[in-house]
């Protein structure tokens, strides 16, 4: 907000001679002197306040001043009202955020003493309020066009007008309500030989459609904003535009839209169209823009490319989630098309509701046992069965020498009895931890229901190569509980990913 005072002294006579009868005051008796004078005034943008200063001949003698003003312009405020000023200063602010533009205010001064009755000259006052938006100026009364005003072609007689209402279109709230738009079309040039076109039209949306223009000419659109025919913005948005020509039209239509996402919601959506023949070379670039349908920001991610490729690539898009997706078309010419909205869904990706799957087997036996863990969005509570929509793949063991690497696929476990007491125990390590592993730890016991580890029996693997090994001296016929917990680089047990499962032991019978 910028405020302008346009301040002059006034002697009285002269103040009942323009003044409102309702505000003319009988002639100040001057016997002696003011002792306040050259009453001046500027204002501090700071504290959005009127700055008072004076100058004195005599000592105040530690007396205050008192500053009286009134309105002039309005007979409501007619009333004087009164403020004390700085003595050790000679200075007085007074409040100017209920002052209006055009506003005059009448400002007096003098000793707050009862000896003191001169008042000093009057001081009239001229109150300019100006608004600036972005890089216009305007007075606080006045409306504001639109600030943001676009023209997009869609096809070589169409284009469509949009603008957005201005939060400060006017100061006050009952008139904004009100506010219609004044659109003037005027065309630029007649290449065509037919003759120039003059539109006015008043409409109170903040868009529309303009038909009926001639191919391959330029033409101003100008919008203002209204509330009465007397109540006009006194500036304007303008935008000029050509309009493409029947043979260099080309708008991106039939678009190829292919994604792929993976079950972390990240993906890519590939876009292409198609150019016509003709105007292959004479596309400089394509501007794509796309947004949430839904979004209540507003906010349009925006790519810019060669014209060379009627291809786009989008990273940073939801899965599961609409987006509406417009591509602009920038010839070679400078002309400018843009396309309708296209709408599409990424495709939803189903999470998995287990983090992990266990298949432990034995040589012994023709079956398996499956073990799992749930996700950890997932409550047991929840769960109410289990069905078989993923194919988890696994190798059964087979009888192969001790010293024969077997391969396996990740999250495969094996126990295999070789003798009395003797047990192999074989597995492999997660993928997601598998470049921060340096070995494990084989914890094992007999007493299954003991949770405290640092009591069980433990063997160390000291690499990553060696996925399997022997376990002796064990219990014929005993049920033994197993945990085979990776080691870190760090030298830290990373129980989290830990493979627990039980096995029993052959007996020589």
């Amino acid at each position: 907000m910028t405020v302008i005072c346009d301040a002059h002294l006034v002697a009285d006579g002269d103040f009942n001679a323009f003044a409102p009868a309702f505000l003319r005051n009988p002639p100040l008796a001057q016997i002696n002197k003011p002792r306040v004078q050259n009453l001046r005034a500027k204002y501090d943008s700071r504290s959005d306040s009127i700055l008072l200063e004076w100058d004195t001949e005599h000592s105040n003698q530690g007396a205050d001043y008192l500053i009286r003003y009134k309105i002039t312009s309005t007979p409501e405020h007619g009333q004087w009202k009164f403020a004390r000023g700085y003595r050790a200063a000679n200075m007085a602010k007074l409040d100017a955020t209920s002052l209006r533009n055009g506003d005059e205010l009448l400002v007096q001064a003098k000793l707050d003493d009862p000896s003191a009755t001169e008042w000093s000259d009057p001081l009239m006052i001229s109150i300019a309020k100006r608004v600036q938006i972005g890089e216009l100026v305007v007075d606080e009364a006045d409306l504001l066009p639109p600030l943001n005003f676009t023209a997009n072609v869609l096809d070589p007689k169409t284009v469509r007008l949009d603008w957005s209402v201005s939060p400060s279109t006017h100061t006050s709230a009952s008139l904004s309500a009100n506010v219609y738009y004044i659109v003037n079309v005027k065309q630029l040039t007649s290449d065509s030989g037919e003759n120039l076109v003059n539109k006015q039209i008043k409409i109170e949306a903040n868009n529309f459609l303009l038909g009926n223009l001639v191919p391959g000419e330029r033409y101003e659109m100008t919008i203002r904003a209204a509330t009465g025919p007397d109540h006009v913005s006194s500036t304007a948005a303008i935008v000029e535009i050509s309009m493409p020509k029947e043979d260099e039209y080309f708008e991106v239509g039939n678009l190829i839209i292919s994604s792929r996402f993976k079950a972390d919601g990240r993906g890519v959506v590939n876009l292409t169209w198609e150019v016509p023949a003709a105007l292959v070379g004479k596309i400089r670039s394509y501007d794509v823009q796309y947004a949430p349908s839904h979004s209540s920001s507003g906010r349009w991610q925006q790519i810019l490319f060669s014209g060379d490729s009627p291809t786009a690539i989008l990273h940073d898009l939801r899965s599961d989630t609409e987006y509406v997706l417009k591509i602009k078309t920038i010839l070679q010419n400078n002309v400018q098309t843009e396309s309708g909205d296209f709408r599409f869904r990424t495709p939803k990706v189903a999470v998995n509701p287990l983090s992990k799957v266990d298949v432990i087997y034995s040589s012994e036996t023709s079956a398996v046992r499956i073990q799992w863990i749930l996700a950890p969005h997932i409550s047991l509570n929840h769960v109410a069965g289990y069905d078989a929509p993923s194919i988890y793949r696994f190798t059964t063991i087979d009888s192969l020498p001790l010293n024969r690497q077997e391969s396996r696929l990740p999250n495969a476990l094996a126990y295999r009895n070789v003798g009395p007491g003797r047990v192999v125990i074989s597995w492999s390590y997660s993928s997601s931890i598998t470049d921060s592993v340096a070995g494990a730890a084989i914890f094992y016991t007999d007493q299954v229901q003991d949770p405290n580890v640092e009591r069980w029996q433990r063997v160390n693997v000291e690499n990553t190569i060696q996925q399997s090994v022997v376990l002796i001296g064990l219990r014929e016929n005993t049920v033994y509980a197993i945990q085979i917990v990776p080691v870190l680089y760090s030298g830290e047990l990373d129980f989290p990913s830990a493979e627990k499962f039980q096995l029993k032991t052959d007996s020589m019978l």
